[in-house]
């Protein structure tokens, strides 16, 4: 609840109600040649998933790279929303 406030506040993305919002946490994985993945993974009815997956060892590095970039691409949309 504490990052997702934060993003609200210094990122000033169009989130939706914390309440609606379902996390899933899983093993870590490898990707393929272990390349990290985040992005658009699929469009539902009422907007997209996205995803953030496949950071393996290179979870601390990828990490910030990941969420800058992701950010930017959900950011993109927000005049959609």
């Amino acid at each position: 609840k504490e990052m997702y406030d934060t993003a609200i506040k210094e990122l000033e993305l169009p989130l939706p109600p914390f309440e609606k919002a379902k996390t899933e946490v899983g093993l870590r994985q490898k990707g393929v040649k272990r390349m990290p993945f985040w992005g658009k993974i699929h469009s539902v009815e009422k907007g997209s998933l996205y995803g953030f997956l496949s950071l393996y060892k290179n979870g601390y590095t990828f990490s910030f790279k990941g969420a800058k970039e992701l950010c930017a691409q959900i950011n993109l949309l927000r005049p959609l929303l």
